[in-house]
């Protein structure tokens, strides 16, 4: 079982601008939009066989623990390799692929999710599958179809 998971975590902000006349120092607060992607996998290797992942964004690499996914939810703790703070995710299914939430964290607050996730085969993630799919391939070719 492999997934790709990718999506949008909004999160609160502030920028300090100069107001147009150049007088005053405002503060603006927005919603950030942040894109990320990555993958969850199960780990043939760990005792019970538990899910694992990785995702990416805007600030950095990210490690996904303690997995829970069922038809409805999915739930995973997010730790970025060079941070020492954690981010726990919490999502719903709504129709098909997508899937709403929320996080938190101590550093980050409290914000919204949506992803999708596409179920992926097991070799997927193999380099032999792709040898193996190439070499099938290069056969068919020298054959003539």
């Amino acid at each position: 079982m492999a997934y790709w998971i990718q999506g949008l975590f909004f999160q609160p902000a502030q920028d300090v601008v100069l107001d147009p006349t150049n007088v005053r120092i405002l503060v603006e607060e927005y919603l950030g939009q942040h894109m990320f992607h990555g993958s969850i996998w199960q780990d043939l290797e760990s005792p019970d066989k538990r899910l694992v992942g990785v995702i990416d964004d805007h600030f950095g690499t990210a490690d996904l623990s303690d997995i829970r996914l069922s038809d409805s939810g999915l739930a995973f703790t997010k730790k970025y390799r060079d941070r020492p703070d954690k981010i726990h995710y919490i999502f719903e299914r709504r129709d098909g692929q997508t899937w709403i939430g929320t996080y938190t964290g101590v550093i980050t607050g409290k914000g919204l999710v949506r992803c999708l996730m596409t179920e992926l085969p097991d070799e997927f993630f193999t380099v032999e599958s792709i040898e193996h799919a190439l070499s099938k391939q290069a056969t068919s070719a020298k054959q003539g179809g």
